[in-house]
């Protein structure tokens, strides 16, 4: 979260329209960028899913090269905007330049604006609070295989709705009760679940867009999931983020309280 290009750094989320868009941090740029960078950084046409950039008062660079002409940027591009000469000798100057990730979800194209500066006033020992480590919630489990070619429909957080490759289920065993949690994959096992501490206010209260969860790969059909490790989305820490929702399957009927809470 803390990092200079982590969750906390990010400023903006814009979605590109198709023509012009200009980058900047004038009043009137659809593509935001913080008051203290030029205010024509740079135009980025978007026709169809192809995006344009041309530097206009910024110096922009691209894999440690700077641009100087039209360039097509293709999703997933990160784009780093030189500040010029400011202050120096401050903890500021000494930070990294701000970045511009651009990004796609669907058929929509948009830049995240990540920048150090943002991160660097954020402080996770008092930001981010945990449930005291519980061995009770380390719990053993079984894997289920997944049907053949199964899928589940993931809606994220803007809407967008997608269909994904489902790994298979978790089994586990709650004071006596069965459950399982379907899992996808993004290296290791994910779980993206809820459970009734989901927007609660009794003290306990997590992110109400559920957690996450990720549990290394079964050995012979064995596992373990480690509640302990339940981490809040970056959606619960910044509104520029695109996370996931839940499916309804994995709806946990009780409190697990363990992992990341609310502050």
């Amino acid at each position: 979260m803390a990092a200079a290009y982590g969750w906390w750094s990010v400023v903006a989320l814009d979605w590109l329209e198709q023509g012009e868009n200009l980058l900047g941090s004038a009043e009137n740029a659809a593509l935001r960028l913080p008051a203290r960078l030029p205010q024509r950084a740079a135009d980025l046409r978007l026709e169809g899913d192809t995006v344009t950039l041309t530097p206009l008062d910024a110096t922009i660079t691209m894999n440690g090269d700077a641009l100087t002409g039209p360039t097509v940027v293709p999703a997933g591009t990160q784009l780093f905007v030189a500040e010029g000469t400011g202050p120096t000798g401050t903890a500021a100057a000494a930070l990294p330049p701000v970045r511009v990730d651009l990004t796609q979800r669907a058929d929509m194209v948009g830049v995240r604006v990540r920048d150090p500066r943002a991160a660097a006033t954020r402080d996770p020992n008092s930001e981010i609070a945990w449930f005291l480590p519980d061995p009770a919630w380390r719990l053993p489990a079984r894997f289920l295989a997944p049907e053949r070619d199964e899928e589940v429909a993931i809606t994220n957080r803007i809407g967008q709705t997608s269909m994904v490759k489902v790994i298979g289920r978790v089994a586990f065993e709650v004071a006596g009760e069965h459950h399982e949690l379907l899992a996808t994959q993004d290296g290791k096992l994910f779980i993206n679940f809820k459970d009734s501490t989901n927007g609660a206010r009794n003290g306990t209260h997590t992110y109400p867009g559920g957690r996450f969860i990720n549990i290394d790969a079964p050995v012979d059909g064995r596992l373990t999931i480690d509640f302990n490790y339940a981490h809040h989305p970056p959606c619960a820490h910044t509104p520029y983020a695109t996370c996931p929702i839940p499916t309804p399957s994995n709806t946990l009927p009780f409190a697990v309280l363990a992992g990341e809470r609310s502050s």
